[in-house]
Formats: C-alpha cells, structure tokens, sequence
C-alpha cells in the first residue's frame, strides 16, 4: 500500500479544518482544474492534495482560517470539513482526539457535536464520518468515481454527458428543496444516510453517520417540569461549547424566539456576543427589537441596510444573483434568494469582520408549534404533506394527475424510510414532529449549514440531535404555539422574555386572541385547510409569470422566468408564482439551471446551451 502523502505551496505538514473537498478516482472522467475553478469562485481559492495511489484528495481551508489543520499518527490523516467539535475539545484538540480514538477502535459517537464530514485516509483508503443529524451536505457521482462536499464541483468537473433530473426540479418547486438524495444532475446525488452503504464506489472509499441519540425518557409529572428539564439541558450544551470555542462569537438577532434564546444561552455561558442584524422591506420592527436586546444585554449590534442595496439597478442584481449561486453552490432552496445581497460572501464579510465562530438559532423551532401541527393522533399522510410538506399553492399548481400520483409515491416511500417507521397511508404525531427534524431541517437547512462553513466556524446548536431528541421526549407539552420555548426563555431570564418581540406582543405574554387562533388552527383537518387554499385562489385573477413587473422590467428575470417556463413542467408556474417566495424560487431555480448550463456537461433544454445569464 502507498503512503498518502500531503502537498501544497506551503509545504506544511500541519494543517486546519476545511471549507471543502473533492475527492475522484485518478481514473475518472474528472476534470480537476474545473473543479478547483468552482472552489476558487466561492472564495476557497487555497488548495492542499493528498496523493494516494488509486484516487486524489484536494480539500481548501476556510475564509476565516490563515492555515489549515490536520492531525496526523503514523499513516493515517483526519481532516474535517465544517465544525467538528468531540469531547469538547477546541478544534486541533478535537481532530488528535477523535483520531486516536478511532485508530484505537474506542470512538464515543456520544462525544461528538457539529456538522461536518470527518474524512480519514489511511494507506490507499478513505473513510467518512458525516455528523449525525445530516446538516452538512456531500455529494457523490453515481458511477461511484468521486465524492465532495460542493455540489457545483462535481457537476462541472464531470465530463460526460449529464441529463436535467425533471423530477428532481419538480419537487424541488413543490417542496421548496431537492428530497432524499435527488438534486438536479442525472449523474450526481446527495449522500444520504439511507444510501450511503448502498454506494459502489471505483477505489477504497465508504461513507458512515454518527450514530443518533435515541430519544430520552423525561420524568416529568408537569409541563413547568420540562420546561426546566430543556432549559437545564440547553444550558449544558452552550457551557460545552464554550469549552471548546473562544470567547467572542456572532450572533445574528431578529425579533422572534430563536436568537433570543440563543443570546441568553450564549450569555449564561460565558461567551461574549457580537450581534448582527439587517433592516428588511416592511419589517422595521426587527431591526427596534434586536436593538432593544442587545442594548438590555449589553452586547454590540451591527446593522445593515441590505434594503437598499437590494434595490439597486440590473446590473447590481445581476452581480447579486451570480454571488448568491456560487454562495449556495449552485443550488436553490426556499427563502435563500438569488436576489438578495445577504445571502451573499460580501455580506459575511461585512458582518462577520473576525474570525469569530457564528453562532445561530435555526432549529429551534422544535421548541414550539408555529406549524400547527395536531397533538395527538394522526393524518392522512399525503393530504398532510400537501398541506405542511409544500402548500396550498403547490397542490393546485400541478396540472397532471399522473405526475400528482408520482409526488404522492416518492413521499409514501421516502418519509417512512427516512424515519425508519413502517410505510402507511397515515402518520403519527411524533413522526410529524420528526419530519421537520429529521427530513426538512437537514434536507433544507442543510444547505444554509453547509455554505456557512465555508466561510467560519458556523454552529446552529438547536439542530443538535440530543436536542431534537430531547424536544421528542416533550413533546406532548409543546401544544399548539410558542408558549412552551417562551417559558424556557422565562426560566432563563424572565427580563427578556417580557420584552417586545416582532410578533406585536412579549414572548412570556400570548394574547388570549392569539392562543384561540393557534387552538383552531391546529384543530383543524389538513384536508380542510387545503381546501380553505383551494378556495382562496380558485376565483382569483392569475396573473401570468412574465407580467410581473420586476420581471417584465429587468431583463435578467425575464430571461430566468422564460427559461423556467420552456422546461414545460407539469406545474403551473403562473399559479404557483402568486406567493412571493415561490416566484423567487422559481426565478433562483431557473438562474442555477442556465448557470450550469453554460459551465458543464448538463443539458437542460436547446435554449439554455451555450448561454451565459
């Protein structure tokens, strides 16, 4: 067997956690320099080789990080791609740790936190470890000749001919993302933790997941009880962190639950919080609450005015939706818009100035029962998916029953499988609170996690799977609002709780009109909410895609929206285009698509080749 061997400018044999990786067979129909091209877009423009005799490791340190780390004992080399973080350990500690561990057949899947790919060469082989909720995403070709963390790399560095995934598109409007393993390329998937084993790879490769936590069994005899019992062990999560992560960290602040209760997590754990915040079109009030905690608990705030710059000519929103393709590697997710500037690499720069860790509230949710879900009992699978898994909109915007019964198929098999449940025409309760944890928070935020660490140290610790499990063990106290994480906040610091928040009221204070609202809702069939939908548009005027004006306007729209429309789906985009999150998705989608088109292989229609937007 060859030794792997380490390679870059620097010479360095010591080395830092990475932004990415792509690792191919040497063999392969690869083009390595068009995949180091598409890391060098996304800012990862400093590449490290590792050389072994049947494939060829490339992995780029992060933004934030002037050098990489490896640990290395004799012939084997672990290299994290992410945060990876065990047995509370700062980075480098944690990679030496984690290697001896595992050299030493005793690692604690326990002891790890973070989502990540921890990927160990040893000898001519590969081994990778992704984290256990499946947060951070990792793409592989279907031939099984290469393996990497960017989906755009694989894509364009495959030089054979790849044909458009129409279904792939299809649920990816309906749903708001790709499901499961599909992403728009006949020729590469995602790696999921169903598929892993199933892969054939060309050269020594495997992948495997931490093993998750199961869920707990909570002694509580009253809902104040668990209350405490999440609030005691959140708390001993943010203390780990603080362990193992320096004392300055960002924070971005809105209005609502989440970063809230994140900022006095972080604050009761020692860490020293640098604020951030942007001013949204019609949402002032964000910006006066996040100004009002951070001044109440005493940390820094930095604001920006993204609504201008979101307003600029053409030209700057064209330059916008090239940065935010190449930010989400090419791929396009509900409310991560193409035509916004915060979600781009130039807005990290400016609110993340150090190279501090970010922290986020995305998760916590779970905490609570804003998608008025009903507690206890079950639904009708698909009429629950068409109501809570895409949305009204999507379930009358499809226009071939055909099609409709294939969407309903893929559901009935890849839900049950990915909660390990039997398959049923109908889902439980719990299962529904695990779909949004097990499914749509890795498969959608998944993407966010993964592009955020390429740039720092990006940790969302509500996503954490011991504290999804720990929500599933309450969960019959969640009810059907926010008041459960609302007394957390409470137990933790009753001040700032009782604060304004975005939602027109105190957090610790639901209004007695707003918990009657949430009681009906939840109490309501799904099938009947769709049916209120249904109803809500089936006398209203449609207007057509292209009659929009800021895409009628600004040529770079029109020509994204035209594009969407001559892959003639079966799927009413004029209809579907009536809420304003799905017309930007339509648009971001039909972005990506020409993007890809002009850069690989990937053939999408006649129109789109060879073409540049």
């Amino acid at each position: 067997m060859a030794t792997p061997f380490i390679t870059d400018a620097t010479h360095r044999k010591i080395i830092e956690l990475m932004g990415g990786f792509f690792a191919y067979n040497r063999n392969a129909a690869i083009d390595e320099s068009v995949a180091a091209r598409v890391f060098e877009r996304r800012g990862l423009d400093r590449i490290h080789r590792v050389e072994c005799a049947r494939f060829r490791f490339l992995y780029f340190p992060k933004h934030r990080d002037e050098s990489l780390v490896t640990a290395e004992e004799g012939e084997s080399i672990l290299i994290a791609s992410g945060t990876f973080i065990y047995r509370n350990l700062c980075r480098q500690e944690s990679l030496r740790s984690a290697l001896s561990d595992i050299r030493n057949h005793r690692f604690d899947d326990s002891q790890v936190f973070g989502a990540f790919a921890l990927c160990c060469i040893e000898n001519d082989s590969m081994t990778v470890m992704m984290d256990s909720a499946g947060l951070y995403h990792c793409f592989y070709v279907v031939d099984g000749s290469a393996i990497s963390s960017s989906f755009t790399a694989l894509a364009h560095a495959i030089t054979g001919f790849q044909t458009l995934d129409h279904m792939a598109v299809l649920h990816n409007l309906v749903l708001g993302f790709s499901p499961a393993d599909l992403t728009i390329s006949s020729a590469v998937r995602r790696v999921t933790r169903q598929r892993a084993e199933r892969i054939h790879w060309t050269y020594p490769c495997c992948v495997s997941y931490v093993k998750k936590p199961s869920i707990p069994e909570l002694f509580g005899a009253h809902r104040w009880d668990h209350v405490v019992i999440q609030a005691e062990h959140l708390q001993g999560i943010y203390r780990n962190l603080r362990r193992a992560l320096p004392l300055d960290a960002y924070l971005g602040v809105s209005g609502g639950y989440d970063s809230r209760l994140t900022a006095v997590l972080m604050q009761r754990a020692g860490f020293r919080i640098h604020g951030f915040s942007h001013r949204k079109p019609g949402l002032r009030s964000d910006e006066t609450v996040a100004r009002d905690i951070a001044n109440l608990m005493n940390f820094p705030l930095t604001v920006v005015d993204t609504d201008g710059v979101n307003r600029r000519d053409s030209d700057a929103l064209s330059h916008n939706m090239h940065a935010a393709f190449d930010w989400f590697d090419g791929r396009a997710h509900h409310a991560m818009e193409y035509l916004k500037y915060e979600y781009s690499m130039a807005y990290r720069q400016t609110v993340h100035p150090d190279s501090y860790p970010v922290m986020s509230g995305t998760g916590g949710e779970i905490l609570r029962n804003h998608n008025y879900m009903p507690s206890g009992g079950s639904a009708d699978l698909r009429t629950w998916m068409w109501y809570f898994g895409a949305d009204y909109l999507s379930a009358a915007s499809i226009t071939c029953p055909e099609i409709r019964r294939r969407i309903e198929k893929f559901w009935e098999t890849w839900i049950p499988e990915t909660l390990q449940i039997e398959p049923s025409s109908r889902i439980r309760f719990l299962d529904m609170r695990r779909y949004y944890t097990d499914v749509w928070l890795p498969d959608w935020h998944g993407l966010r996690n993964s592009c955020e660490n390429q740039f720092s140290t990006y940790l969302a610790p509500f996503a954490d799977a011991t504290v999804f499990q720990y929500a599933h063990g309450a969960c019959r106290w969640i009810g059907c609002n926010g008041a459960f994480e609302a007394d957390i906040l409470s137990n933790l610091s009753p001040e700032i709780a009782n604060r304004p928040s975005s939602y027109g009221y105190p957090l610790a204070t639901l209004p007695f009109a707003a918990r009657c609202r949430a009681r009906l809702r939840c109490a309501l069939p799904a099938g009947l909410k769709l049916l209120a939908g249904s109803l809500r548009i089936a006398y209203r005027t449609v207007p057509r895609l292209m009659d929009y004006p800021e895409i009628a306007q600004i040529p770079i729209l029109k020509q994204t929206a035209q594009d969407m429309l001559d892959l003639k789906l079966p799927i009413n985009l004029d209809r579907l285009a009536i809420s304003r999150e799905k017309r930007v998705l339509i648009l971001s989608l039909g972005f990506a698509l020409r993007r890809h088109a002009s850069n690989s292989t990937l053939r999408v229609t006649d129109a789109l080749k060879g073409t540049s937007a």
